[in-house]
């Protein structure tokens, strides 16, 4: 057994004795997901990037574990500056728009749980696929796996959606951006209208055209939200009252014209939980965990504490035999 290992079993020991006392109370904790998938063998056929590669059969999991645990799952129109300080909360979201989204319903009505899907507007309006999925599926028929592909994802990502279109476009051919199945595909204006006419579907604003917002000057950002929140308003019935940040990106002098759009709640990609009461700052930096496939309950416990100390220790560690 190695030093990391030893430490992972620390903390999985620790935070399963800390919420024993009650140390889990007073969180709001969030879960990041982007498509689902039947199985792993559709997660990972190559039509596009896996992500986190989480199945219906992962997703339940999930529910099933917070629900035996006492955790209630709350929705966007909830008050967060006024939940419970000794209650125990799960906010589950997904980024993106996928199709493959709407398999969760049934899952989401068997347990009475809400979730908000933060969708990019343009993409569902124009049916066209995610850059990174198209860089995906194309570098992986090349023969490509992993680091590689994310290598050439991330090197992308310091520029606007219409620039990197444009050189997928150049690289790739014309017809890169067709989406080639119900995997990879957004959901249609009319999808998104059935999709959330769900009592436990929420939609949420993730801009326009996916645009990381620290790559945009102001009047750009705020294009990208009104152009994104209009659309929302026009096929959800319940209203956008939460934005998500693309790639979990920003910037804080951002924030006040994010509020100044309308959006009450935003949600990052920082890991941890959030400790309640909120305050005002907190609902614009909402923190988020990102589950994968491989996951197994020890994380499920982790997250409710947090409790991932081994990192730190792990790195000291490491750097002291390194020297």
């Amino acid at each position: 057994m190695n030093i990391k290992s030893i430490f992972k079993r620390f903390d999985y020991f620790l935070a399963r004795l800390l919420i024993l006392f009650g140390y889990n109370k007073g969180y709001l904790i969030s879960f990041l997901f982007h498509g689902i998938f039947t199985d792993e063998n559709e997660a990972f056929k190559g039509d596009c990037d896996p992500q986190q590669a989480i199945t219906l059969l992962r997703f339940e999991s999930i529910i099933k574990f917070y629900k035996k645990r006492g955790y209630q799952f709350v929705s966007p129109h909830d008050d967060f500056c006024n939940l419970d300080r000794k209650g125990k909360y799960v906010l589950l979201s997904f980024d993106d728009g996928y199709y493959n989204n709407t398999r969760v319903v049934p899952i989401l009505m068997k347990y009475q749980v809400p979730a908000v899907f933060f969708i990019s507007s343009g993409h569902s309006i124009n049916q066209k696929s995610y850059w990174w999925d198209a860089v995906y599926r194309t570098e992986f028929k090349l023969g490509k796996r992993g680091k590689d592909i994310l290598d050439i994802q991330n090197g992308l990502k310091g520029n606007k959606t219409i620039d990197i279109e444009s050189q997928l476009e150049a690289n790739y051919g014309k017809g890169i951006l067709c989406p080639i199945g119900d995997t990879d595909r957004p959901m249609t204006t009319g999808e998104l209208k059935e999709f959330e006419s769900n009592s436990m579907v929420y939609i949420g604003n993730h801009t326009n055209n996916h645009e990381i917002i620290t790559n945009l000057n102001d009047d750009e950002l705020q294009d990208e939200l009104i152009k994104c929140k209009d659309y929302v308003n026009s096929v959800a019935s319940k209203g956008a009252y939460m934005f998500a940040y693309p790639n979990g990106a920003y910037n804080r002098t951002q924030l006040d014209l994010i509020k100044n759009t309308g959006y009450k709640l935003a949600i990052t990609t920082e890991r941890g939980r959030n400790k309640l009461p909120f305050k005002d700052e907190d609902k614009m930096q909402i923190k988020r965990f990102i589950p994968k496939s491989t996951y197994g309950n020890k994380y499920y416990y982790s997250c409710m504490y947090d409790l991932y100390l081994f990192r730190k220790w792990y790195d000291i560690v490491k750097k002291l035999l390194i020297s």
